[in-house]
C-alpha cells in the first residue's frame, strides 16, 4: 500500500541578511526559497502554507496568550512493499525477545591474555592536609599537587 507522508515545519519569521540583497521583501523571498529548496532536496514536495491560531500559557499560573503561527506543509509519496500479515502483540514481543537473546553480548567476548606484567602504579608526591575541628580533612595551602 502506498501513501503520502506529510511534514509540517514553521515558516521563517525573519528575513536573513544576504550579501547583495538590500530590499526586505527580496531578503524574505530568498529565505523562503532556501527553506523550500532544503526540503525539496530530501524529496519533499511543497503542498501549501497554513496560518493557525495557537493558545498557550507562557508559564505557571500565567495568562493564556494567543499567537498566530504560519507553517509550511510538505508531502512525499511513500511506496511500500506488501508486508507479511501483522503479528499480534504477544507474537511481536516474542520475536523481539528472541532477537535480543540471540544477539552477541559485549560480556561474551573472550578476554585476551597478556604475558606482559601489569604496569606499576604511578607514584605521586604526597599531599599535605590537616584535620579540621569538625573531623574533615582540609588541604594545606601551597602544598604540591599533581
Amino acid at each position: 500500500m502506498s501513501y503520502y507522508e506529510y511534514r509540517v515545519v514553521p515558516a521563517p519569521k525573519e528575513a536573513p541578511r544576504t550579501k547583495g540583497v538590500k530590499d526586505t521583501a527580496a531578503r524574505f523571498a530568498l529565505g523562503l526559497e532556501e527553506a523550500l529548496n532544503a526540503e525539496g532536496r530530501d524529496a519533499w514536495e511543497y503542498q501549501r502554507s497554513e496560518t493557525l491560531v495557537v493558545s498557550a500559557s507562557q508559564g505557571f499560573l500565567r495568562k493564556t496568550v494567543t499567537e498566530t503561527v504560519t507553517v509550511l506543509i510538505y508531502r512525499r509519496w511513500v511506496d511500500t512493499v506488501e508486508a507479511a500479515p501483522a503479528q499480534d502483540g504477544a507474537a511481536q514481543w516474542q520475536t523481539q525477545l528472541n532477537a535480543q537473546r540471540d544477539a552477541p553480548q559485549a560480556h561474551d567476548a573472550p578476554i585476551a591474555a597478556s604475558d606482559a606484567p601489569a604496569p606499576e602504579p604511578r607514584k605521586t608526591g604526597s599531599l599535605s592536609a590537616k584535620r579540621a575541628p569538625d573531623g574533615a580533612l582540609r588541604p594545606v595551602p601551597g602544598a604540591a599537587r599533581d
